[in-house]
């Protein structure tokens, strides 16, 4: 199974990784902290890829359990 965490272990650019309006802001808070990333882009969506803004981990930290 791939998962986001394999991915940015192998090596990938976390400047890869990003979220898109659908995704759980509990479940991206959570990597964000797993792989100490302050920031994420937020993309329309998968087949377009505009960015339509930017979480910040400061503003959804509480959002980890």
């Amino acid at each position: 199974m791939k998962i986001v965490s394999n991915y940015i272990s192998s090596g990938c650019c976390t400047a890869a990784v990003g979220a898109y309006p659908q995704n759980s802001i509990n479940v991206i808070a959570k990597l964000m902290k797993e792989i100490n990333l302050n920031s994420i882009p937020v993309f329309e969506s998968p087949w377009n890829k505009k960015i339509i803004g930017i979480l910040k981990y400061d503003a959804i930290k509480e959002l980890v359990s």
